[in-house]
């Protein structure tokens, strides 16, 4: 019986970890990349099997050599906090950058808040990447891109957008974003109220 992702995924997600190694193990060993980023994380959170860093980073390669976006993330993640390797940014964000370009929402996030927090700050690239994550459907970038139009980046109809960004967040139930929305609401006409909730209704997810 050929080994779909979908069957990896079906057991991964009721949590029958003993029937999801079967699966990932065997569609890793015949070079599936989506086999081997869930042995990859399976290895990684101990889910099924011990713990092992190691194994975990064997897997994650081979599926990121691949294209695997969701390994690239967590190659990056691993660098970043230096599991089972020596713990280093610039790897980190090579792993995260190519993580983003292939459409990985979690690795857009992450750009977005580095080029948001960091001290020479470019938020120029920190909307770019927040927006990728957020039309997605990320809810914390949906939050930060709310928090840099409401300072007014870009510049124009700052409010608006903001409290679209914030409605879209708090709809997924992002506490941070429910209290900014009820905060700038109070600096709002009715008007610009009522074309912000338009465009929240109008919002439509990408996909990568």
């Amino acid at each position: 019986m050929q080994i779909t992702y979908e069957g990896c995924l079906e057991a991964y997600r009721r949590g029958d970890y003993a029937d999801a190694l079967t699966w990932a193990r065997t569609a890793a060993e015949q070079g599936n990349a989506e086999g081997q980023y869930l042995l990859g994380r399976m290895y990684g959170y101990g889910e099924g099997v011990p713990q092992d860093f190691g194994l975990a980073l064997t897997w994650l390669r081979r599926a990121a050599d691949q294209g695997s976006a969701e390994a690239q993330y967590q190659l990056g993640v691993y660098f970043g906090k230096g599991l089972g390797v020596p713990k280093d940014p610039n790897e980190a964000q090579k792993w995260y950058l190519l993580a983003a370009t292939n459409g990985n929402a979690e690795a857009q996030y992450h750009l977005g808040e580095y080029f948001h927090q960091r001290a020479r700050k470019d938020l120029d690239e920190a909307f770019k990447w927040y927006l990728l994550a957020a039309n997605q459907g990320d809810a914390v970038a949906q939050y930060c891109l709310g928090d840099l139009c409401r300072v007014g980046w870009p510049p124009d109809e700052a409010y608006v957008k903001a409290f679209k960004w914030y409605s879209l967040a708090a709809n997924q139930g992002n506490t941070i974003g429910k209290d900014s929305l009820a905060h700038i609401e109070t600096l709002m006409t009715p008007a610009q109220i009522f074309k912000a909730q338009k465009l929240a209704r109008e919002w439509k997810p990408t996909t990568k």
